[in-house]
């Protein structure tokens, strides 16, 4: 994809996105790909984080707003979306 833009695309779930950037990894560049997984081990249980997924999460973040790329796509999932992310400044 050569738009200098965010795309944002949401799966039904975290199997189904994963699928999905699969696929999408057949096609296109996979520098512009980034998967943004949930930051717990199961969705709903906010006693165990899933440390990998927290740098993940963190990774996908930075490299979109550091503007190195002029193209990224974001594949998720709903459970993923509606965890907070801390800024550093807070």
């Amino acid at each position: 994809i050569n738009s200098k833009r965010v795309h944002l695309f949401i799966l039904h779930d975290k199997e189904e996105a994963a699928y999905f950037l699969d696929d999408m990894s057949n096609f296109i560049d996979r520098d512009q790909l980034h998967f943004f997984p949930g930051s717990y081990k199961k969705a709903y249980q906010f006693e165990e984080t899933e440390n990998a997924n927290v740098l993940q999460r963190a990774e996908v973040l930075n490299q979109v707003q550091s503007g190195e790329r002029e193209s990224h796509l974001i594949i998720t999932y709903p459970d993923a979306l509606y965890e907070k992310v801390i800024r550093a400044s807070d």
